[in-house]
This record gives structure tokens, C-alpha cells and sequence, in this order.
């Protein structure tokens, strides 16, 4: 059974912080990928979508 789907919402700060953080280059790459999951989950797309731009299986993302 699937997890019930919660609308997530970011402050402008919240994103903007979340987006320098994605273009961190000190930042360790498992870091990154969440930050990204987040900001797309943010932006309304699906997980499907999430997980193809992403590059990573739909069940990590989800």
C-alpha cells in the first residue's frame, strides 16, 4: 500500500538556501542528490519525473 503524499512547502529562504547548497561543490554527492529530491518535490513533480531527471530508482526517491 502506497505512503499517503504530504504537500511539501519551502520559504523563499528555505529554497534559496537549498539551491547554493546544490551548487556546493564541498558538499558530499549523497547530500546533493536529497537537496535536489526536495527542491523537485517543492516544484510539484512527480516521482517518477523526480527519480528520471535525478537519475536515481523511483523506491529512493519516494
Amino acid at each position: 500500500m502506497a505512503r499517503p503524499l504530504f504537500p511539501l512547502t519551502l520559504t523563499t529562504e528555505q529554497r534559496d538556501l537549498l539551491e547554493t547548497i546544490s551548487r556546493c561543490r564541498e558538499v558530499p554527492h549523497s547530500l546533493i542528490q536529497r537537496v535536489r529530491i526536495v527542491l523537485s518535490a517543492n516544484a510539484r513533480c512527480n516521482n517518477k519525473t523526480i527519480s528520471q531527471d535525478t537519475g536515481l530508482c523511483e523506491d529512493t526517491v519516494g
